[in-house]
């Protein structure tokens, strides 16, 4: 579930060559990390429902607070300004923020491997490898969003 996580740790890392490959995959999980923290303070919920998806059982009610498009962004933002506070590093930063909302900025990272005059120079035979981890880091969260929303709506019989 985590190789999109670390695949845009590993993409941001690329162009935010100062800041640590642990912070970037710190950021890219930020928002999972959030999550447990919320429910165990009763902020969110979820139940756990035997056989609800064939990956996790959980069925998320209510995590506004850590998943929300809004708080994503928020969360970014508080993100990259503790990141330039401690680092001063501003472009460090920006990506950092980025890769915490790194669902909204996926599109942006893929364009950073498209030859063009807005991506650094080509990389050598491992394009094709990022391309697929940045592909599944795509496919795998909307492969899950469709299976459980497909169950969801299941009449069990």
């Amino acid at each position: 579930m985590f190789i999109g996580h670390f695949a845009v740790a590993f993409a941001a890392k690329k162009v935010a060559p100062k800041a640590s490959l642990g912070t970037l995959v710190f950021a890219a999980v930020f928002l999972d990390a959030v999550w447990p923290v919320m429910v165990v303070l009763g902020i969110e919920r979820f139940r756990i429902v035997a056989g609800y998806t064939a990956i996790n059982p959980f069925e998320f009610l209510h995590y506004p607070w850590s998943h929300s498009m809004l708080m994503t962004g928020v969360w970014a933002v508080l993100f990259a300004i503790v990141y330039q506070t401690v680092k001063g590093d501003r472009a460090g930063a920006m990506w950092v923020g980025r890769t915490v909302a790194w669902w909204a900025f996926v599109g942006l990272l893929v364009l950073l491997y498209i030859p063009g005059p807005w991506s650094p120079p080509p990389p050598s035979e491992n394009t094709v490898a990022i391309m697929g981890l940045i592909a599944l880091a795509i496919f795998v969260p909307w492969a899950y969003w469709i299976d459980r929303h497909r169950e969801v709506g299941a009449v069990k019989t």
